[in-house]
């Protein structure tokens, strides 16, 4: 009989053991779920930026930042996470690609004040780009789509991402174009064209663009579209800044003596967190 609550006290323990390890075990599923879900950032029915500024009624109410030339959204990174993230969007140009202009489309960044040169983050440009100083755009007077990343920080670049124009400099603040990444589709104004770019955690940074055309032609256009892909695996670089969660749409160069526009429709920004270097899917 005294050997009863002896057992019992241990038969009390295991059962506290096992359900604390249970309860653990339930916890990293939770953990594991929650990282490999993927959660929508921002849904935006539509905005313009435009020749005359920015117009974009919803993006106040939602945390959306503006100014002349474009909008963001400025997110605070998570210690030891970052993001896998995705943008998703309907473009269309009116008197905007025959310019000399092109769109800046950007995820995994962040957005600082001094313009272009103060952006950080990776994404893709949508225009002309044959003009870049080191040759390194897309060849040819069409405006076509590029993969671009983008650095706010004096940092040392790898020999294998300085063009041969940067002889004796090892440092440069600024943003990079991968020719490799062009699109063959070119983009033309009064067409409407769909985007899709992904940026991943470890780098890796893609995009399809596809031609749309008006619902009574959806069947057609499915079968007859042409996809332009393209991707870049620019790695950890340190050329930008690790676990930043911001993105940004904006323009450069567009005309400033004739009227233009582009339009974005059925925005939607999502992201999945993890830890850094490991991937749960």
């Amino acid at each position: 009989m005294k050997l009863l609550p002896v057992i019992f006290g241990r038969s009390w323990k295991l059962r506290l053991l096992f359900a604390s390890v249970l309860m653990g075990i339930t916890g990293v599923a939770v953990l594991i779920a929650y990282f490999a879900s993927w959660r929508t950032v921002v849904e935006l029915p539509e905005f313009m930026i435009a020749s005359n500024g920015v117009r974009c009624i919803s993006c106040e109410a939602i945390g959306i930042e503006k100014n002349a030339s474009a909008i963001f959204m400025e997110r605070k990174s998570i210690p030891l996470l970052c993001v896998d993230q995705t943008l998703s969007a309907i473009v269309e140009g009116t008197n905007y690609f025959i310019g000399e202009g092109h769109v800046t489309i950007g995820l995994q960044g962040t957005v600082r004040p001094g313009g272009n040169s103060r952006l950080s983050g990776r994404g893709v440009v949508i225009g002309k780009t044959a003009e870049y100083p080191d040759g390194r755009g897309c060849v040819g007077s069409s405006a076509r789509a590029q993969i671009e990343t983008y650095w706010s920080r004096d940092v040392l670049v790898p020999q294998e991402f300085r063009p041969t124009d940067w002889a004796g400099m090892s440092y440069r603040k600024g943003n990079e174009l991968y020719p490799s990444t062009c699109s063959q589709l070119s983009v033309s104004d009064m067409q409407p064209y769909r985007l899709d770019l992904s940026v991943s955690c470890n780098g890796d940074i893609s995009y399809s663009l596809n031609t749309l055309k008006p619902l009574e032609q959806l069947e057609t256009a499915l079968s007859a579209k042409t996809p332009a892909l393209g991707n870049a695996d620019v790695g950890e670089l340190p050329l930008i800044e690790p676990g930043m969660r911001g993105w940004w749409i904006g323009q450069v160069f567009g005309s400033k003596t004739q009227s233009w526009s582009v339009t974005f429709s059925q925005m939607v920004v999502q992201e999945r967190v993890r830890f850094r270097n490991l991937i749960f899917t």
